[in-house]
């Protein structure tokens, strides 16, 4: 297994690079429907559950920090804003209007969320799923605590 930061830096860049390289150098028929960016982000799965690369690193840090807003910035430079203005034409009007429902919306849940909380924390005694992913005991003791039917 690769531990350390620095080789684990390395194998995303030569995964990353060689999607690209093959790409370009065989012209197989199949990146015409899976850009090597779906091979990019699966060969990095495949490698840590294969345990090739560890599931968490410094270096995902790194990416996460620095790198990220980096490749977007990159991403929107080479965005055509008046191209894709005449494409869509009327669907730049619903999507704003749809990502100002978004905003309206969650501000909206956030403001009834409070009201009816107490300080203590939410009022039904009801384990929340946030960390049900990592375990199943919070809805186990709900489901133990329920009564019989």
């Amino acid at each position: 297994m690769i531990d350390s930061p620095v080789g684990v830096m390395a194998m995303l860049i030569a995964v990353v690079s060689f999607w690209f390289w093959l790409e370009k150098k065989s012209n197989w028929k199949i990146f015409n429907f899976l850009p090597p960016l779906i091979w990019i982000y699966a060969t990095p799965v495949i490698l840590s559950n294969s345990g090739l690369i560890p599931f968490e690193n410094a270096a995902y840090d790194f990416l996460r920090s620095y790198g990220l807003p980096v490749f977007i910035c990159l991403m929107l430079i080479k965005v055509d804003v008046v191209g894709a203005v005449r494409i869509m034409g009327k669907g730049v009007f619903v999507m704003l209007i749809g990502s100002a429902g978004v905003v309206i919306g969650g501000f909206l849940a956030y403001s009834l969320g409070q009201a009816i909380t107490t300080p203590e924390g939410f009022p039904l005694h009801f384990p929340l799923p946030e960390d049900s992913w990592k375990t199943s005991e919070p809805w186990l003791e709900a489901g133990s605590a329920a009564p019989a039917t």
